[in-house]
């Protein structure tokens, strides 16, 4: 049992804890799945939205917080809505704990995505996708993205990701 405020990426994801909690064993090391990316578009204006996307999941697997910041909104809020005996409220937060999880670490972190849906209106898209997080070959969890973008007029920045985290019923969908 942990009591405390902390960011613990390999044993409840990219998330803020907060209070106490039970950690439990992540599942036994396993192959990778090759998932989506952005030359799975079904168009040229998906493909640019799934290339922000891409290139944070890049950023996770180099651990490299400043590459994950750079396609994050300055403003931009993580939300985790977790399941079964962990689950508590959504946790809301900045940000700032997140890219510096993704800094703090050595190993890749992977996460795979499959059947990303685009939705894209002018300036705002979002991006519904089923994923599986690997910290390094350990699977850890499951889930699915909600990720919403603008566009700054430049680029695809993104605003929001607000995710599922499960470890039961984690089989491609």
């Amino acid at each position: 049992m942990l009591r405390f405020l902390f960011y613990l990426p390999s044993a409840c994801g990219i998330v803020l804890c907060v209070g106490m909690m039970t950690v439990s064993a992540p599942v036994q090391a396993q192959s990778i799945p090759e998932g989506a990316s952005a030359a799975d578009a079904a168009t040229p204006e998906a493909a640019e939205v799934l290339t922000a996307v891409d290139a944070l999941f890049d950023a996770m697997r180099a651990r490299d917080g400043d590459a994950a910041r750079a396609v994050l909104h300055p403003d931009a809020r993580m939300t985790v809505v977790r399941a079964g005996a962990d689950s508590t409220l959504p946790a809301i937060q900045t940000i700032d704990g997140f890219v510096e999880a993704v800094s703090s670490g050595t190993t890749p972190w992977h996460e795979p995505y499959f059947d990303p849906e685009v939705q894209i209106d002018g300036a705002l898209a979002h991006v519904w996708m089923f994923f599986q997080f690997y910290d390094g070959d350990t699977f850890s969890h499951c889930g699915h993205n909600s990720i919403q973008l603008i566009h700054n007029g430049t680029a695809w920045r993104i605003a929001l990701i607000a995710y599922t985290h499960r470890t039961a019923g984690c089989e491609r969908e």
